[in-house]
Formats: structure tokens, C-alpha cells, sequence
């Protein structure tokens, strides 16, 4: 694994005094770098000169900006490599040095790609500055081989230094966001050259559920001996209540000890001492019995080549599920993690190239926002989509253009809104269109706090005298029981309705006699900027299909959807003509400066935002000016408890992760204990939590880890498994890609391979610790029906009374006051989470009074400007923000839009003008030339047939009779029909050939055998349209 940090500002003297990376009997430390050779570094570093360079101090150069007459100087970056655990056991501790020396390339691969790829630095351009590649650095690279916690741990100290050559031959600074963007893609590449030469020594690996790898051999119990130091930061995490890479970091920091330095006789006795003589002497055998393996043969190198292809198909797929438009680095990090052991980087980046050059990825742009100089600059950066992508916006853009002027209006344009006297502007125009429109698809674009769902009491009135059925939708269920509670329309989830309609829509359209006509419908889609392009193709085709007219209402400024596209923004999109009426008059906030900065939000305006509301905005840091992420969540947790029971239900306490909202909800849960709000009785039960994997990423067996829950939403026959069963994991083997699961109930034992069955018809859940005291607030995070026990995703309840001995909970739900009860046992009773704090896609359509906030700085996609734009304006009176940083979170919401990109307009590929054909040929359809050529050659051979029957003299005739302008010969009619395909669809000029043919014969004598073969020219074109349809709908 790779990890990076600052190297600190007092680095160079914490060196100097402590020679931390020079010190003791370990090798020497090791130039690397062109610039490095540049400057005449190679081999061993000298300490003195190391030393001098930290400090800005390269020969005659002296690099740093001036301040208050000092210069100041960012020393560098310290990126540390860290071989497996295996590797370290047999390398250090049995003494196989070839995987020493395994390691060493390893990081010097990895290293040679950061240089080539993410050196960069920043360039004037008259009034502009710009990041420019070098393409060189200058780094230190010192092996140790322990931890803190004094366990055998490989690793390397690549310390890059803060210099790089520019194209002038001037040596300047780095410029260092792009070293942590393609962090995890640096990792990979070590990972993977590692398990390739680890294997090139004659070893066997295995691949482990963090995408890593372990020598096959070595005891896991001496591993886990030998993770004390791993173990340190877990239980730190544990005592935190938190997860993931960042935090992990933090609890490292926390809780590292003096770095003691041990003679190598000490760190031998000591491991001998920890594993036992008998252990040590197995693994020295078990190494020495490992022979070099002889070199790959050409057709090993080919399997390797296919299991490349194979792993870019799978990455493209993965990535594409949730964006329309991705980069060559998120493409390869997924690749390599995936194929890990089976190929190297090289044969990833020949297979990447190799599906570029096929189109089956075209060239796109991707736009960032950087801060050069505290001005803002778009920068476009090379990025790639798909054809499919592309196909999909491109069809519904199309649908919904072809629609308009195709429907009836609702009401005549004389119409008398009810509510016109206390509606807005927005409200009004809103109402009146959806009322008036000949469109079937129109556009409601609203701000936060607009009354968007008041205007739609209006429409339904109105239209249900009209006998118009109101069907109301949602992305998701909350958001579908918030519209149907606030509007009282029926209401449902988009998913829902597209499965209701699937198995209706490409039946014919047919009314028996006396049937009574279908009542006209009017789809109202709330919350339209989390539709997927996916969702909104298949929404288009069924509403043409049912002649059913569509308000499409949202805000495309709010946070977008899991999956790919965003229809509703581009959509908006004045060259795409979809009718959108703008509601932008907002009522929500009744504090002046809150609504000032809601507005700003809009805009995109952070520094204007942040202004309005400064005085509550709380900067929470330690003496020393750092982050303090436990003490502000305390802070927050207070802030919330310092109010009182009804101020609180009148309050939303927002954080954007979930290991942040877990560790607040805790802080609150514990000072509601104290208080005596919740009772002293209490049960220990467990609860699911949503590993939200892309279909692509369950069907690969390292997304699945022992303990974790798989829920089946369809029944499997073959393996006896029952619709809606839930399944603990077992145990996994990634050889094969399959894994044994478990029936809690009845003890089944069941062996699947997701490859085969996974995808949609299954979640993937992790099973996490919880406690339940009486008087808790739950919501619940999943819908069900079960047992007339209904539940909607949001929903909150309330714990009346806990029976520890039957497990059974009584509870009420919040919003009805109903009383209920349910089983903790039961799985499906586990989908629920503690409500007092909620992230921001929890929040968005929720309102309240106030809002307390917590925002971090180091969050990167979590904290952008669609995330605080939603954050704050569900406040009605006020939004209090906490956060590690002032002016480092407003320069991250600058740079972070947090849009989602359209393949369509991103695309930059001169061969997207031809994508559907592209499109055509990938899906094994015909291309539209290939169709042309074959009704070219259908159409030929039956005139050479006909021409053939003819005499010299009915062939001259027949030339004379039909020389006019209005129909041309046999010979040269198909070639006119061609030329004229400039204009309209090329099959509608084919039937007009064909039906101008059978007037010919009609008229002609000659002609009249013609007849029926023209007829069955018709009826093949239209086999060969129907054969050739380009898209259904998904299932």
C-alpha cells in the first residue's frame, strides 16, 4: 500500500536532529530521480546534503517564497510503500532477500510512474498561471524494515522533495494536489509489479478482500501476531466509532509511539522471541523450498494479455454505472486492482489503448476549477466515455424532443388558478404550464424553499376535475412519502413504476371493442436531478408508450444521483428545447442573511455564502492550529444537547460521512443517556448498513468479506434460495470467485459465485454492532411490506419497550403514532440507523429551523458546493457550521462543484458524430451502412431479376414510358432514393421507393408481375426496421 504525507515544515531540523531516515544499521538511503542525476545525485545520500535540500538549499539554488525577509520552504512529500505482511515475514524474518530485492523494484516502478505522469509545476503566462508537467523529481528513497510497535514491516520512505526541472531548465516547486488524486492509482502499480515478481521468485498468492494480496503458506495467526501495530489503530477506530483511509491515517497519527531504533541482532531476538524458533525455522524451509520459475511462454503472456482486457472491460463497466464520463486513471487504478496477480500495468495500459482505438472509449473532457493566485480557472483535463453513454442522452434527448406539440392540454389557456393570489411568480408560470402544455415532457426548475410542492396542490386540483389520474414519483421512497405527504398525491418510487410498466411496454397497442378508453395520466417526478439517464431513457419510452404527459421538477443545483447522467440539467439546455419554467423566488428562510446566502450558494458564490453567515461559522482547532475531528464532533454533539426537546426536533444536525454522523450520533446518545431521555434499559443487537456496490463490483468475489450479509431480492432455484433471503458470508476464495454462505436460521450452507447471479438481484450489507436503549429515535433505511409491518426509507420510530430475553421491540411510528413491534432477529429488521445525525443526501427535502453542520476540509467529494448548498438551506432560521478550517473549506467548496458530467457534452471525439453506429456494431446490430448496402443489394437483384425477363424491345419501352420527372426507371430508381437521403429518416425513402413502384406497376401493363413483389419489399424493410431497433428498454 502507498501512503502519503507532509513531510512538516520543521522537517528538515526533526532530520537533522533525529537522523530519522539515515539513522541506524539499515542501507544507506538512495537517490532517485532524473532530476536527481540532473544534479549529479546518484547512489547514497549524503546526510548534510539531504539535510540542505529539505530546507530549499539545491547547490546554487535556494527555492521558497519570501516572508517578513525569511524564506519559506515546503520540504517535500514522504510517500511510504508498505510490502504485505507475508512479504515481510519471509523477507526479514526467514531472510528470503529476493523478496527484498522484489520490493526495492517494486517502488521504483511505482516511483518511475509518479515521475512521469504527476510531476508538475506552475507556470506564468503573462497574467495566468498554469500547471505545467515536468516530468522529473528529485527523491530520497530510505528502506526500513519495522514498525513502531517493533513487528517486521517492509517498507520504503520515498521521500520526494520539493523540486522539479521546468522545460527552461529552472528548478521550482512541485506542485502536489496530483500526487494525492492518484494515490491509490500509485498503490495499485506497486501491488501489482510486487505480486508479479513475488511470483516470478516462484511464490504463490493470494488475493485478499482489500485488494491486496499474501504469500500462500505463511500462517495468518503469525501474521496476525505480527499486526500489533495494525491492531493499535483499529482499536483507535473502534474507540472513535469510525472507518475508512482517512480516519485510519488519523488514528495513526494518534497513536504513534517514539520510534526506538534497534540493532539488527535486537530485532532478530525480538521476533524470535515474539513467533518461537520453531516457527521462524518452518518459514525459512518453507523459503528455501521455492525455486525461481522459468520465463513465461508465449502463451502465458497471451492469457495475461486477455485477463488485462478482461479487467478493463469490467473497470469500464464498473465506472460507467455511476458516471458518464471518467478518467484513464480511475480506469487503470480499477483495472489493476482487479487483475492484481494475473498481468502487469503495461498489458492494463495496452488494453486501454486497445479499446480507444477500437471506440469502444472516446476521447472526452472532464472540467476542474483550481485556485491559482485566489483567482478561479476551468481547467479541461483528457478524460473518456462510452458509446453507450453517449447513446442513451442522445435517445432521450431525442424522445422528448420529438413529443413536444403532441399532447392535449389539461386546461385551455384561459385558465383561473385558485391559489393565484398568494402564489409567486414561479408558482404561477409552473402551474400554468403544466395545465396549458402541449409538450408530453416539460421542466419545473425550483431553488430550495421555492413551494414547489405547494404549487402542485394547484395542478392536482385542477387536473383531477379534468378526470386526469395524478401518479406522483420519486427517486427514492422517502422522497416519494414526502410528495405524496405534502401533496397528497399517490406516490411511488421511479424504479417502481418503470418494473410496473416493463412488462406492459412492448406489448401492441390494441383496445378491444367496448372497452373503456384509459383514463389519461399525469406522471409528476420530484426530485428529478437524482434520476440516471438510464432511468429517464426507459421513463420516456413507457410515458410515449401510455401518451401520458410528464412534469419533470427539481433543482439541478442540489445533489445528483448515484448513477450515471444528469437528463434533468442537460435537458434545460436551450439547444435541446425542453419547455423549463424557473421558480426562483424563495420563501423558505425567514433570516435575511440566510436567505442571502442560500441564494449565493445557488451561484456557486461560496465567499459571498460564507460572508452572510460568518459569525456561525466555528473554526475548531488545537493550540497548534491542527484538526481536532473529535473534539468538534463533541462540540456539535453538545451544541444539539444544549437545547431543549422541542428546539431539538426543530433541529438537523448534518455531517457529510458516515463513519463523522456515526461518531456524532454517539456523542448525542451518550449525553441523552445522562439526561435520563433515553432509559437505562437497553439491548445489544446488531444493524445492516449498505455496502453500495455497483452491480459490475458484486459480481467480483474481493467486494465480499466474512460476516457480511447478502440479501437475494430474487429467489434462485438452482441453489433453493427463497426471494428476499438473507445470507451471511462464510468464507470467500478469490481463486475461484465463489464463497460459502450461510442460512442463520436453519444453518444451510450454500456455495454462489456472484459472477453468475449477483447484479441486481442482490445487496451487499455490513453487519456493525449497535445498542438500543428505550426512548431511542430510529429511521428506517430501507422499505418493506412484510407482515402488514409496511416501512418507508426516512421514516422515524421511536423504542417504546425492549424484551431482551424474546428480542422483540415495541415502537411507534413518529409520523402516525402507531404502534408496532418487531423481532431484532429478523434481517429484515436491521435496516435502520440512530436519527439524530443525518448526511446531506439523508437531508435533502427534509426542512427545518435550524441546522448545525459539520464541515471538513480534507473530505474532497463529500464537501462541494451541491453538498452545502443542500446543507444549509434546509434551514428555515438559522445554519450553524462547524469546521477544521475557514479558509481551506471555502477554497475546497470553490474548486468543488460536486456536478455530474453528460457524456454528450463532454465528449470531444470527432467519432461521436458516428456513434451510433459505433453503438451498432458493438451490441452486434447492423450499422446504417450496412443496412443501406443490403437493401441496395436486395432492391438490385429483384430489378436484374425483373430486367432479365424483358426483351430488347419492352426494355426501351420501358426505359421511354418512365422517363418523367415524377418516377425513374428500375435501373436507376434505387440510386436516386439514395442521393435523396440527405433529409429524413433513409428506411422512410426505401418505403417510398418501394410504394412509388407499386404505382408504376399499377399504371403499366408491362409492370403488373411487379406487384407483389414490391409488396413484400415493404413488408422485409419493415422486418429489417423492427430487427435493427437500436435500444428497449432496461431491465
Amino acid at each position: 500500500m502507498l501512503t502519503i504525507s507532509k513531510i512538516s515544515s520543521e522537517g528538515s531540523s526533526y532530520y537533522g536532529k533525529d537522523n530519522y531516515y539515515t539513522k541506524g544499521e539499515e542501507e544507506a538511503g538512495q537517490w532517485f530521480g532524473k532530476s536527481a542525476k540532473r544534479l549529479g545525485l546518484e547512489g547514497a545520500v549524503d546526510n548534510d546534503q539531504f539535510d540542505a535540500m529539505l530546507k530549499g538549499k539545491f547547490n546554487e539554488v535556494e527555492l521558497g517564497n519570501s516572508k517578513e525577509g525569511k524564506i519559506d520552504h515546503h520540504p517535500g512529500w514522504d510517500h511510504t510503500f508498505s510490502a504485505p505482511k507475508s512479504v515481510s515475514m519471509l523477507a526479514l524474518v526467514a531472510g528470503d532477500e529476493r523478496l527484498i530485492e522484489a520490493h526495492d523494484k517494486a517502488v521504483n516502478f511505482a516511483l518511475g510512474y509518479i515521475e512521469d505522469n504527476l510531476a508538475e509545476s506552475r507556470f506564468r503566462q503573462g497574467e495566468a498561471i498554469e500547471s505545467r508537467k515536468t516530468g522529473n523529481i528529485i527523491a530520497a528513497k530510505f528502506r526500513h524494515d519495522i514498525s513502531r510497535a517493533k513487528d517486521p514491516q517492509l517498507h520504503t520512505h520515498a521521500a520526494i522533495l520539493n523540486a522539479t526541472f521546468g522545460g527552461n531548465g529552472i528548478l521550482r516547486s512541485l506542485d502536489s494536489p496530483v500526487f494525492y488524486e492518484h494515490k491509490m492509482l500509485g498503490g495499485a502499480m506497486y501491488q501489482s509489479m510486487l505480486a508479479h515478481l513475488v511470483q516470478e521468485i516462484g511464490y504463490k498468492i493470494e488475493i485478499q478482500d482489500n485488494g491486496t494480496f499474501q504469500v500462500q503458506g505463511v500462517d495468518k495467526e503469525l501474521m496476525a501476531q505480527a499486526s500489533k501495530r495494525r491492531e493499535e489503530i483499529v482499536a483507535m477506530q473502534k474507540e472513535q466509532g469510525t472507518s475508512g483511509a482517512v480516519a485510519a491515517q488519523h488514528a495513526a497519527l494518534a497513536t504513534r509511539p517514539a520510534k526506538k531504533e534497534l540493532s539488527y541482532k535486537e530485532k532478530q531476538d525480538l521476533w524470535h522471541y515474539d513467533f518461537g524458533d520453531k516457527a521462524i525455522q518452518e518459514m525459512v524451509e518453507f523459503s528455501k523450498a521455492i525455486s525461481k520459475q522459468y520465463p513465461l511462454t508465449q502463451e502465458q503472456i497471451k492469457q495475461q494479455e486477455l485477463e488485462a482486457a478482461k479487467a478493463v472491460d469490467s473497470a469500464v463497466r464498473h465506472l460507467s454505472e455511476n458516471e458518464s464520463v471518467f478518467k484513464t486513471i480511475d480506469i487503470a487504478r480499477e483495472a489493476i486492482v482487479t487483475s492484481l496477480g494475473k498481468c502487469m500495468p503495461h498489458q492494463i495500459k495496452q488494453a486501454i489503448n486497445a479499446k480507444i482505438e477500437r471506440a469502444e472509449l472516446l476521447h472526452a473532457k472532464t472540467t476542474e476549477i483550481k485556485i491559482l493566485n485566489n483567482k478561479t480557472k476551468l481547467v479541461q483535463k483528457r478524460a473518456y466515455t462510452t458509446p453507450e453513454l453517449i447513446m442513451q442522452e442522445k435517445l432521450t434527448l431525442k424522445i422528448m424532443r420529438e413529443e413536444r406539440q403532441k399532447m392535449v392540454p389539461i386546461i385551455g389557456k384561459n385558465i383561473s388558478l385558485n391559489r393565484e393570489a398568494v402564489f409567486t411568480q414561479g408558482q404561477a408560470a409552473a402551474a400554468r404550464e403544466i395545465l396549458t402544455t402541449k409538450d408530453r415532457f416539460i421542466n419545473i426548475q425550483g431553488f430550495a424553499g421555492t413551494g414547489k410542492t405547494f404549487m402542485l396542490e394547484e395542478v392536482k386540483e385542477q387536473a383531477e376535475k379534468q378526470n386526469y389520474k395524478i401518479i406522483g414519483m420519486a427517486p427514492s421512497a422517502a422522497a416519494a412519502n414526502v410528495l405524496a405527504k405534502e401533496t397528497g398525491i399517490e406516490s411511488k418510487t421511479v424504479q417502481k413504476h418503470l418494473m410496473d410498466g416493463l412488462r406492459d411496454l412492448n406489448k401492441p397497442k390494441q383496445q378491444d371493442a367496448g372497452q373503456t378508453p384509459k383514463q389519461k395520466e399525469l406522471w409528476v417526478i420530484d426530485e428529478s436531478s437524482f434520476i440516471s439517464t438510464k432511468q429517464a431513457l426507459n421513463l420516456a419510452k413507457l410515458a410515449t408508450k401510455n401518451n401520458a404527459q410528464v412534469v419533470n421538477i427539481g433543482d439541478n443545483k442540489q445533489l445528483a444521483g448515484v448513477e450515471a447522467g444528469k437528463p434533468f440539467a442537460i435537458s434545460q439546455h436551450k439547444k435541446y428545447g425542453l419547455k423549463t419554467i424557473k421558480m426562483d423566488e424563495i420563501i423558505r428562510q425567514s433570516n435575511l442573511e440566510l436567505k442571502q446566502a442560500v441564494y449565493s450558494a445557488t451561484k456557486g458564490d461560496v465567499e459571498t455564502s460564507f460572508a452572510k453567515i460568518n459569525k456561525n461559522i466555528i473554526q475548531v482547532q488545537d493550540k497548534d492550529g491542527n484538526d481536532e475531528p473529535i473534539l468538534r464532533r463533541e462540540i456539535i454533539a453538545n451544541t444539539y444537547l444544549s437545547m431543549g426537546s422541542e428546539e431539538r426536533d426543530r433541529t438537523l444536525v448534518i455531517s457529510p460521512a458516515n463513519e463523522d454522523r456515526f461518531d456524532v450520533n454517539n456523542h448525542i446518545r451518550e449525553g441523552l443517556k445522562e439526561e435520563g431521555s433515553l432509559g437505562k434499559k437497553s439491548i445489544k443487537t446488531t444493524n445492516l448498513v449498505n455496502k453500495n456496490l455497483t452491480n459490475e463490483a458484486k459480481t467480483k468475489s474481493y467486494n465480499y468479506h466474512n460476516d457480511q450479509v447478502v440479501r437475494f431480492n430474487r429467489g434462485n432455484k438452482k441453489l433453493g434460495i427463497k426471494k428476499n433471503t438473507y445470507l451471511t458470508v462464510k468464507s470467500v476464495n478469490h481463486d475461484n470467485n465463489e464463497m460459502v454462505l450461510v442460512d442463520k436460521n436453519n444453518g444451510k450452507v450454500i456455495s454462489w459465485n456472484p459472477s453468475k447471479s449477483a447484479s441486481k438481484s442482490v445487496e451487499v450489507y455490513f453487519e456493525n454492532k449497535r445498542e438500543l436503549n428505550v426512548g431511542e429515535t430510529l429511521f428506517w433505511r430501507r422499505t418493506a411490506s412484510k407482515n402488514n409491518n409496511k416501512r418507508r426509507t426516512n421514516e422515524k420510530i421511536k423504542i417504546l419497550g425492549i424484551n431482551k430475553l424474546t428480542k422483540n421491540v415495541k415502537y411507534v411510528d413518529v409520523e402516525t403514532g402507531e404502534t408496532k413491534s418487531m423481532n431484532l432477529n429478523d434481517f429484515n429488521n436491521k435496516h435502520w440507523e440512530y436519527a439524530y445525525c443525518l448526511t446531506a443526501h439523508q437531508a435533502q427535502g427534509q426542512t427545518s429551523d435550524k441546522v448545525i453542520i459539520n464541515l471538513e476540509s480534507w473530505r474532497g467529494k463529500l464537501s462541494n458546493q451541491q453538498a452545502f448548498y443542500v446543507e444549509i438551506s434546509r434551514a428555515k432560521e438559522e445554519a450553524i457550521i462547524f469546521t477544521d478550517d475557514k479558509d481551506k473549506i471555502q477554497r475546497q467548496l470553490t474548486t468543488k462543484t460536486g456536478e455530474k458530467e453528460s457524456a454528450l457534452e463532454q465528449s470531444i471525439d470527432k467519432r461521436t458524430l458516428h456513434v451510433d453506429d459505433i453503438y451498432r456494431k458493438q451490441k452486434g446490430l447492423k450499422t446504417s451502412d450496412e443496412i443501406a448496402q443490403e437493401k441496395n443489394q436486395y432492391f438490385r437483384d429483384k430489378a436484374d431479376k425483373y430486367i432479365q425477363k424483358l426483351s430488347v424491345e419492352q426494355k426501351s419501352d420501358l426505359e421511354k414510358e418512365y422517363r418523367s420527372q415524377e418516377s425513374k426507371t428500375i435501373l436507376n430508381m434505387y440510386d436516386n432514393a439514395k442521393s435523396q437521403k440527405m433529409k429524413g429518416n433513409y428506411q422512410d425513402q426505401i418505403r417510398l421507393y418501394a410504394q412509388n413502384q407499386i404505382r408504376i406497376a399499377k399504371e403499366s401493363s408491362i409492370a403488373k408481375s411487379q406487384l407483389s413483389t414490391s409488396k413484400s419489399t415493404i413488408k422485409q424493410t419493415q422486418v429489417l426496421e423492427k430487427n435493427n431497433r437500436p435500444m428497449e428498454i432496461s431491465r
